[in-house]
């Protein structure tokens, strides 16, 4: 049974739990689930009054396809749907309980996010180049304010429930146990390769088999990417321009504060080498004999952005009152030195104003190119800007790529809001300009153009199917006390946690008795089996993973109840 939920909530739950424990989210791959109104055409589902959009589904399914590629397709696709479904329903509900994400919380969920911190802080940069890849800041803030918001509704469950000792002890016992069992294992790819289809038996597969065969409405767009460093000028910034910025703020222009230390290297053959790093860990002196078994390399003072290495990096999470820290076996770095930040002058200052000023304008200029499209026509600001149009492949609504065509918001844009020219804003300082120049209708893919994907269909589905007839055939002759010639016994110790095997098998296993065949579906093949031996389970594991059972199952009934009271919609022809 824990199994069984782990598996369910693995992906998105484990998600949660991180942000509601430690205020943060990890990022996922996943661009902003929900989309509100009426019903859809376009969403795979719909949840009270919440539509779930076949963008969101497909890539939550291809999220799903990179971290488990062993489960088979319809399996990741119930279990995508599944997770999204039950996320719609807890933002249900705790927008019914009138529970609000405040700018603040999101706020605080971006500054302490792991994923938006270089060198032990917060990195403006670091967010910005994340941001591209979901289309742009407003679109990471609304993922982290969905999750903020499912979050007040799963932490108080999972902090709810408590363990008495003697059920800890039954299912601890239980969650334990092992069963030992004999199988014979008939898998699909043994029956591949004597498949041959015809010509007439893969259009009779493709006729039957039409509808997943439907290309959805593509285009095809010309666009330029932009970003503020392209405009950098070359030319110098005036004297009196830099003169004036540094007059105006030179008690913001301060030079970066440095370290010096240096890394130490206990020899491997030193004679005492536990004593010698007991002595550096407490920041005591070594003696002349003891630092012959050591080797001392020097880091000359830099600033923090110039640090590099795991050694350079430590300096800045060391003081002079514990300046030592182990980074490795046998190897420590010490922090020697701290030159503190001071005013710079106006020639030290010169470089970093020179940067500041032209970075600014830069700034200024790529914002004027990148909206004049409003105004203008695609041709006409590539023309008058001198840039270089590029010329997408045609692409979907569901199109996953890291290139243009995978953005998120150009496939909102062009897709649900019909825009056939416009920009893209990537974060405070990249960009893309774009025009549409040719939508593809929805239509059928010809049997020509699909031939090869037909054929790999047909013979995994005819190959699946022979392996149950076989299997079939295996469990009537076992149950008739005859012997299986086809394929050879094998015999295995299955645990609850065992991630090879299929959860309905597994669930079945844990459920049969003793020296009865069955047979059950695990991924492509197909198990004939019988259970030799229960091996029991002790009584010794942790309390919080007992704990963590009981919270998982309370959620489980509390999403079952929300079922109950909003309605779901599953539009099936759009799962494919």
């Amino acid at each position: 049974m824990l199994q069984s939920i782990n598996d369910k909530f693995k992906g998105w739950i484990t998600w949660i739990i991180i942000i509601a424990v430690s205020a943060v989210f990890v990022l996922t791959g996943i661009s902003y689930f929900f989309v509100s109104g009426g019903v859809s055409p376009q969403s795979v589902a719909k949840v009270g009054d919440v539509q779930i959009s076949q963008n969101s589904y497909q890539q939550s399914l291809s999220q799903n396809m990179q971290a488990q590629p062993s489960l088979d397709q319809k399996a990741l696709q119930e279990k995508t749907l599944n997770q999204l479904v039950d996320q719609a329903l807890l933002q249900q509900d705790a927008t019914a309980s009138h529970i609000a994400i405040t700018q603040s919380a999101v706020s605080i969920a971006i500054f302490q996010n792991p994923a938006f911190v270089e060198n032990g802080q917060y990195s403006a940069k670091r967010f910005d180049e994340l941001a591209k890849l979901y289309g742009g800041a407003g679109n990471i803030k609304a993922l982290i304010a969905n999750s903020l918001l499912t979050s007040s509704i799963v932490t108080p469950l999972l902090q709810s429930e408590f363990v008495l000792s003697d059920e800890q002890k039954t299912l601890s016992a239980l969650m334990g146990q092992k069963r030992e069992v004999t199988y014979y294992d008939f898998a699909a790819k043994d029956y591949a390769s004597k498949i041959k289809p015809t010509d007439k038996e893969l259009q009779a597969y493709y006729d039957e088999h039409k509808v997943q065969y439907e290309q959805i409405e593509q285009a095809v767009v010309s666009y330029v990417k932009l970003s503020s460093q392209d405009f950098v000028s070359k030319e110098p910034v005036s004297e009196s321009e830099i003169n004036s910025y540094y007059q105006a703020n030179k008690d913001a222009l301060m030079s970066p504060e440095l370290r010096s230390g240096e890394t130490i290297t206990i020899d491997k053959k030193a004679k005492d080498s536990k004593a010698i790093a007991e002595k550096l860990k407490a920041n005591q002196a070594l003696t002349a004999d003891e630092l012959k078994e050591v080797k001392i390399e020097q880091i000359k003072p830099l600033s923090q952005a110039d640090a590099s290495g795991f050694a350079q990096f430590a300096l800045f999470n060391l003081t002079l009152e514990s300046p030592v820290k182990e980074t490795s076996d046998n190897e420590f770095v010490k922090l020697t030195k701290i030159i503190a930040p001071a005013e710079m002058s106006l020639s030290e200052a010169k470089p970093v104003i020179e940067k500041i000023l032209k970075n600014r304008a830069a700034l200024t200029k790529f914002n004027e190119v990148l909206t004049s499209i409003n105004s203008n026509s695609f041709d006409q600001v590539v023309k008058a800007n001198k840039l270089t149009p590029a010329t997408t492949n045609a692409f979907d609504k569901n199109t996953t790529s890291a290139n243009v065509e995978g953005n998120a918001k150009l496939q909102e844009a062009v897709f649900d809001h019909n825009k056939t020219q416009g920009f893209i804003a990537q974060g405070q300082t990249d960009g893309i300009i774009y025009k549409v120049d040719k939508m593809i209708p929805k239509h059928t893919l010809s049997f020509a153009e699909v031939k090869d994907k037909v054929k790999t269909a047909y013979i995994a589905t005819e190959s699946l199917a022979q392996a149950q007839k076989a299997a079939q055939d295996a469990l009537k002759a076992l149950q008739d006390k005859k012997e299986v010639k086809t394929v050879k016994a094998k015999t295995e110790t299955i645990s609850r946690s065992d991630f090879t095997l299929d959860q309905d098998l597994k669930t079945a296993i844990f459920s049969d008795g003793l020296k009865s065949y069955k047979l059950a579906q695990n991924g492509e093949s197909y198990w004939v089996y019988e259970v030799a031996k229960v091996i029991d389970g002790t009584d010794e594991l942790p309390t919080q993973v007992l704990q963590n059972n009981y919270s998982n199952i309370e959620l489980n009934d509390y999403l079952a109840a929300l079922k109950k009271q909003y309605k779901v919609e599953i539009n099936h022809q759009l799962i494919q």
